[in-house]
């Protein structure tokens, strides 16, 4: 069930607070799971101290936030309203507060402890979990874990292992530019693509750490992120294969049909900026948004 959209009014922000997660059916309420853990003082939350908690927090998608000890994430912000979740106004066990923005803005956070279930997505409930926005969460990778308990887990729901067409969900595939072999080369979509296109053609070879290399099949080499950049709109090249984070991608699924690649390097996904079409256009790294220029389908090459 969606929370209600944000209001400037600090009297909306407290009826955010008090509905999220709400559900309407009985099985989306919050549900105790087995083995759950301790370690942590909750109870310090509802007196506005998340020290426990502070640190930097990442998602499925590789995004990452830091949450403060006054239950903040930024500057300018304000901790409104915390309370513990029942199961008429919150998950039980939760613990939800509001975050005013300083411009007026803000949202809804919780945070779940061990053992308390995220009701309606799969995570993984023996680690305390954080989630924060004005809708509730669609999926499990939108599930926030301390980077000090290792972060979430693994992201690859399946193995990608392969060679592959990378097609952009509304229709051109990546492929490398002018079909060139040297390093450098930008990393750009093309309309059309076929078995006889091997510079539109890219093997997945899983790491250990369950991320990918993804190199192109006429020249072998990798796409990476240039200097391990961390800027957003950063433009994606081949480079001789090396191992390293820039050329490491996380494949985290979207759907049934469609998945994301976020860069262990900068933790941003690959992207087509502007949702271009046009053929040459160099793709490059951003935030991760959700959009259909970020979602990719996956087409074995036979």
């Amino acid at each position: 069930m969606k929370l209600h959209r944000f209001c400037t009014a600090i009297v909306v922000l407290v009826l955010i607070v008090q509905s999220l997660f709400v559900f309407a059916q009985a099985g989306g309420k919050g549900k105790q799971a087995k083995g759950q853990t301790s370690g942590y003082d909750y109870s310090k939350i509802l007196r506005g101290n998340f020290a426990d908690f502070a640190g930097t927090w990442i998602n499925g998608r590789g995004e990452r936030q830091q949450l403060n000890a006054n239950g903040t994430f930024a500057r300018g912000q304000r901790a409104v309203n915390t309370r513990l979740g029942t199961t008429t106004s919150g998950p039980a066990g939760a613990y939800i507060w509001g975050v005013e923005v300083s411009a007026g803005g803000g949202f809804a956070a919780a945070l779940f402890p061990a053992g308390v279930e995220v009701p309606g997505v799969r995570t993984d409930a023996t680690k305390v979990r954080l989630f924060t926005g004005q809708d509730s969460p669609s999926s499990g990778d939108q599930i926030f874990y301390l980077e000090s308990e290792g972060g979430p887990p693994a992201l690859a729901e399946r193995d990608y292992t392969g060679t592959w067409f990378i097609i952009v969900k509304y229709g051109p595939a990546l492929s490398i530019s002018p079909r060139s072999s040297a390093n450098g080369a930008p990393v750009v979509i093309v309309n059309g693509y076929g078995v006889r296109d091997r510079h539109s053609q890219w093997v997945l070879d899983q790491q250990a750490d369950g991320s990918y290399i993804i190199t192109n099949v006429n020249s072998g080499k990798a796409i990476d992120v240039p200097n391990f950049s961390q800027n957003i709109g950063e433009g994606l090249l081949q480079w001789d294969r090396n191992g390293g984070p820039n050329q490491r991608w996380r494949v985290v699924r979207v759907g049934e049909d469609f998945v994301m690649f976020v860069s262990v390097n900068s933790g941003k996904v690959i992207d087509v900026p502007n949702f271009a079409n046009e053929n040459n256009t160099q793709v490059v790294q951003w935030d991760s948004n959700g959009g259909d220029n970020q979602q990719f389908r996956l087409v074995p090459v036979r």
